[in-house]
């Protein structure tokens, strides 16, 4: 929980997620002594907002991936779905509220999955 807070302090209260884009993105891909992925969580919360300023092809690719995955945990899939709208735009009051899951085919907007999809292929307009 120690690395969690360090992470969201560095990330939403003092603003240097950009800084620290490769950090989140290893903690995101899962590292072995975070066993109940809160790190991993909160990385992939912070990455969502530094993508919206510092865009990473890769890094979106990873997300969207996050999302897809049947085999991750649904709370996985739900912040890497919040972190790709964050990601291309979308404001935090159009996402599914953080204190219910949301079902991953009925309350996800298909307008943010194509938005990080034409990202991705280098076809954003």
């Amino acid at each position: 929980m120690l690395a969690r807070l360090a992470v969201q302090i560095l990330c939403r209260y003092w603003g240097l997620g950009a800084s620290y884009k490769d950090v989140l993105v290893r903690f995101a891909r899962k590292v072995p002594w975070d066993e109940d992925d809160d790190v991993r969580l909160m990385a992939i919360d912070c990455l969502g907002e530094v993508l919206r300023e510092n865009p990473d092809k890769h890094a979106l690719a990873y997300l969207l991936e996050l999302f897809e995955a049947a085999s991750e945990r649904q709370i996985v899939r739900e912040t890497a779905y919040c972190a790709m709208a964050r990601a291309v735009g979308t404001p935090i009051s159009e996402l599914p509220g953080a204190s219910r899951h949301f079902d991953l085919a009925k309350d996800v907007a298909p307008s943010v999955i194509n938005a990080v999809r034409d990202r991705i292929s280098g076809q954003e307009t």
